[in-house]
């Protein structure tokens, strides 16, 4: 056997040991930042639930001091989240579009929780409860398989 051959059967074991990207390693990174979002929501639902208690103040403060933050947290997490599989950047592209709509409707939901109007305070929760539908979407698009 030549060093030709001996090399190029070192190279062909070096190439069939490298590692390939996978949906598993996808999903297990994503499912970080899907769980940072339901961080976000948990702080949200809290808001909502003291909202209907009449502390509406109370409500806007966790909005701003406890859900904004993890929010950005969650957005964070994301922007250093590397999706290697196209089914991976197909959820990662769902969850940078929901991170970014939740931060979208945050203000208005702080001002509708400050408000007396009661018509902006009810659109502002059906767009928190249409952002968790979402969520709830991409968290069962990322329990599927790409491929069957």
């Amino acid at each position: 056997m030549g060093l030709a051959a001996l090399g190029a059967g070192f190279f062909s074991l070096g190439a069939c040991s490298k590692s390939y990207a996978s949906e598993d390693d996808d999903r297990a990174r994503l499912s970080a930042v899907l769980a940072a979002d339901a961080k976000v929501d948990g702080f949200l639902g809290e808001a909502d639930r003291l909202d209907r208690q009449g502390r509406s103040a109370d409500a806007a403060k966790v909005v701003e001091t406890e859900a904004t933050p993890a929010l950005g947290e969650a957005k964070s997490l994301l922007d250093h989240t590397v999706a290697d599989t196209a089914w991976g950047r197909d959820r990662r592209d769902e969850l940078a579009k929901l991170l970014g709509d939740r931060a979208a409707a945050m203000p208005s939901y702080v001002t509708a929780l400050r408000g007396s109007d009661p018509t902006a305070k009810l659109e502002a929760v059906m767009a928190q409860a249409a952002l968790e539908k979402r969520a709830l979407g991409v968290a069962t698009a990322m329990k599927k398989k790409a491929t069957p």
